[in-house]
């Protein structure tokens, strides 16, 4: 290291820090994308425990409650870059998830 950094004007201190800067590149970018599924995975399974004790007006004000929380928290949503396709595959259960993501 001391041949390496001899006559770069860089101090092995500093030459180490931005090492371990390096190594740590790209770690908070999954933690981020890590959270977000999660924190979606349990949106969806509270949603579906939700709707069974709102009634549909209760459950609306609640949708619009969480977007309007997401905009303030996070600024208004890009254009969503896909859409969920509604294959035949998918189960009632399933496309009401999908329907009731579609308003979030």
């Amino acid at each position: 290291m001391v041949e390496k950094l001899a006559g770069t004007g860089v101090s092995q201190s500093e030459y180490v820090r931005r090492l371990i800067t390096a190594d740590l590149e790209g770690h908070q970018d999954y933690m981020v994308r890590l959270m977000g599924h999660r924190l979606m995975q349990s949106s969806v399974h509270l949603a579906a425990l939700s709707k069974d004790r709102f009634n549909a007006d209760q459950f609306a004000q609640l949708r619009t409650l969480a977007a309007d929380m997401g905009v303030a928290a996070f600024g208004p949503l890009p254009v969503r870059p896909y859409d969920f396709e509604k294959g035949p595959e998918a189960t009632e259960q399933v496309q009401a998830l999908h329907d009731l993501l579609d308003a979030v």
